[in-house]
């Protein structure tokens, strides 16, 4: 019983520490952002092309 008050006080105490870093955050969002925006610039670019080879033909 000892044992498992020392391993929740410990990770409380990690927990308390880490809920207040904000460190990478930044980065993350990057992340997850620049995915669908360069996805939606490439399909502009693609529906370009091909806007622009059909009214060359």
């Amino acid at each position: 019983m000892a044992l498992q008050y020392l391993y929740t006080r410990a990770f409380r105490r990690n927990a308390r520490k880490l809920a207040g870093d904000e460190s990478g955050v930044t980065s993350v969002e990057f992340a997850f952002l620049s995915i669908p925006y360069f996805l939606i610039i490439a399909g502009i670019i693609e529906i370009g092309m091909v806007a622009l080879s059909g009214s060359t033909l």
